[in-house]
């Protein structure tokens, strides 16, 4: 079983297009990504995060196989009988030598821990498929599958739009919401983000037209700003400036006195003056001289000739 991930981050354009699709503001579509995998879909290994629920597995499991299961420690009747490990692959891996599709639907995945049980609702055959996709395609996916996954549900997505954390929590989140105080670490995590919906992205921003929240002064985004901070910051040092994708850097301009930026030409100006000068001298000087014209007189005779 392949593990590694592409590592493909999450881009402006990709949290966008879920935006359109659910119809809520930039720095709430961010909340639920931080809250549920702090932002990032991958672990430190470069594999797509997972957690794997031991009670999911024995729900998912032919009854047959759960006492086997609950030996081996990996199911167990109730949710909150057991701390999660930190790493979940180790458990899913031999959850798969016992039943691989109750495996795979017993973990959460990538930046919006959805569940494997729930892998119709965000598009995908299996549970098994949907990890695949999120491996290889990267975060993108991973919210696009989000989007797909709370518009399914019409009680959850009317929720998120209307911003209430409460009642979006307990269907994304499931009853125990309270215990993880998912609904308030939401607000807060929205709030967070309201101020620039993009902050820790450093990713081309999308047109203005597609955007449904998150300008800064002037209209521009947080990226924009970083990006013209870092084009003056190399103009400064004499660097070449920075160009994002799609566009021509633009040559910065010295701040030098005229004199001394256009020094370079001005000297080879007085050069060419100086050897044209002296061509013209050493022509002149080789040129034949015009000799004053003989006059013709008559020849002098003796005296008392």
């Amino acid at each position: 079983m392949i593990l590694a991930a592409s590592l493909t981050r999450l881009s402006q354009p990709g949290v966008v297009a879920a935006c359109n699709v659910l119809a809520v503001p930039v720095a709430r579509i961010r909340a639920v990504l931080k809250v549920e995998a702090a932002g990032s879909g991958f672990d430190k290994k470069g594999r797509v995060l997972i957690l794997f629920e031991p009670h999911v597995f024995w729900r998912c499991l032919p009854p047959g196989l759960r006492g086997q299961a609950q030996q081996r420690g990996l199911a167990y009747p109730k949710w909150g009988t057991r701390k999660y490990p930190a790493d979940s692959y180790p458990l899913l891996l031999k959850a798969i030598d016992l039943h691989p599709e109750a495996a795979f639907k017993a973990c959460s995945y990538g930046l919006p821990q959805i569940l494997g049980e729930n892998h119709k609702a965000a598009g995908y055959a299996s549970a098994q498929a949907m990890f695949e996709v999120f491996r290889d395609k990267g975060e993108d996916e991973h919210v696009a599958a989000m989007a797909r996954f709370i518009r399914s549900n019409p009680q959850m997505h009317a929720a998120l739009k209307r911003g209430d954390m409460a009642a979006f929590a307990s269907r994304y989140n499931g009853p125990g919401y309270r215990k993880n105080q998912y609904d308030t670490r939401l607000i807060k995590a929205e709030s967070y983000y309201a101020k620039d919906p993009w902050r820790g992205m450093a990713y081309d921003a999308p047109t203005p037209a597609s955007m449904p929240s998150g300008k800064t002064r002037a209209g521009k985004t947080q990226a924009d700003l970083e990006r013209e901070a870092k084009t003056q910051a190399g103009a400064a040092i004499g660097a070449a400036p920075v160009a994002t994708t799609g566009t021509v850097a633009a040559t910065p301009k010295s701040t030098a006195p005229w004199y001394v930026t256009h020094a370079p030409a001005i000297g080879t100006g007085l050069l060419l003056a100086i050897v044209a000068v002296l061509l013209i001298i050493r022509a002149r000087r080789s040129q034949a001289s015009e000799r004053a014209p003989v006059i013709e007189s008559s020849p002098v005779l003796p005296a008392g000739a």
